[in-house]
């Protein structure tokens, strides 16, 4: 359902029921270097599972994320997601890559 909305916005230029956000140019390297960080720290991940078949935890970003794309991501899930929180005891880099994996599919670059 997502993939139609994306598609929508793109061919009309505006966004359709708040469902996707299509980066400004200031944004593009921003989320570019989320992107990446994303990569890697899911890549760290299997990783650890690989040495442990027992590993109980979710992927994480690597290196963290810096102050300014921690809250680009907390906004854009904001915006999608409203007050939605993480119950789970992970840490940050972890809470970073479930809020960019929420929303990476409604991203328009």
């Amino acid at each position: 359902m997502i993939k139609i909305f994306k598609i929508l916005s793109k061919f009309f230029g505006i966004d359709f029921f708040n469902m996707t956000y299509t980066l400004k140019d200031e944004e593009k390297e921003l989320w570019n270097s989320i992107v990446e960080k994303a990569k890697c720290g899911h890549q760290e991940f299997w990783k650890e599972c690989e040495k442990d078949p027992n590993y109980m935890g979710w992927p994480w970003m690597s290196p963290d994320l810096t102050k300014e794309e921690s809250e680009f991501i907390k906004n854009l899930h904001y915006k999608f997601f409203g007050l939605d929180y993480i119950v789970d005891p992970i840490g940050c880099a972890q809470v970073d890559y479930m809020w960019y994996k929420d929303i990476k599919d409604r991203i328009i670059v």
